[in-house]
């Protein structure tokens, strides 16, 4: 998972946590101006 907030990366853990695989929580909240973009990968199973 990867969120953005206005076009800058946030760091995990720091500012947002995503732990079951549906919600993000933002460490600092959000002003209603604000855009909030987060991408998810799906690398499904892979054999090397």
């Amino acid at each position: 998972v990867m969120v953005f907030l206005n076009g800058v990366k946030l760091i995990s853990g720091t500012d947002y946590t995503a732990d079951n695989g549906t919600t993000v929580v933002l460490s600092a909240g959000a002003d209603v101006a604000d855009t909030i973009e987060i991408l998810c990968f799906d690398l499904g199973e892979a054999n090397v």
